[in-house]
């Protein structure tokens, strides 16, 4: 017996299987609901994707980051935002050294920081900042044990070995009393990176 005599025979299993082919047809061709899709194709050179959230649901938001539009030593100019903002980026990820915000114990500068970020919003972007580096007087022994050649630094943008050393307290709570955060613990100052951490967010 052919499967169409059979499917003949039962014509509520035809009914669903018309409505299931309907509306799997009708939904496929229509626009999601939760989000509009855009694609600018004007520039073959890139196409970026973007995902519009509608104005009830903005976690439906999908945006890319592109590193370096601008920075703490490297402020982008006007055309430098143009170009990071025309890809369709929303966030801007660029590091913060340590070694360059606390020149010496507590100590911190963080003027050309600031400035990058204020850049950042002035332009609708959002940043995303990675903690990089260690400043040679919170190294967890003297830079002459360091052996390894220091490598050419190009500008501000890499780190030497001394500078990727792990802080003195890494590994030192984090509060003091522990690791858990509570109302009123304080900052554990032997652990130097959990101060540089708080003081940043």
């Amino acid at each position: 017996m052919s499967i169409l005599r059979k499917l003949s025979q039962r014509p509520l299993l035809i009914g669903l299987l018309i409505i299931t082919i309907t509306a799997t047809v009708f939904f496929a061709s229509q626009p999601p609901a939760s989000a509009e899709f855009i694609a600018d194709n004007s520039n073959i050179l890139y196409m970026p994707l973007i995902f519009k959230a509608p104005l009830n649901n903005p976690l439906v938001t999908v945006k890319y980051g592109v590193n370096f539009i601008n920075s703490a030593e490297d402020p982008a100019d006007a055309q430098q935002f143009q170009n990071g903002l025309s890809t369709g980026a929303g966030w801007n990820r660029w590091p913060l050294y340590w070694n360059l915000i606390e020149t010496s114990t507590g100590q911190f500068d963080w003027s050309k920081q600031d400035t990058a970020v204020t850049g950042d919003i002035t332009h609708g972007l959002q940043t995303n900042a990675i903690l990089l580096g260690t400043p040679g007087f919170y190294l967890t022994r003297p830079a002459s044990f360091i052996t390894d050649p220091l490598p050419t630094r190009e500008g501000a943008l890499s780190l030497t070995k001394t500078e990727a050393a792990a802080p003195q307290g890494l590994y030192e709570p984090i509060f003091i009393g522990g690791d858990e955060p509570s109302a009123g613990k304080q900052i554990n100052p032997a652990n130097k990176w959990a101060i540089l951490v708080f003081i940043s967010v």
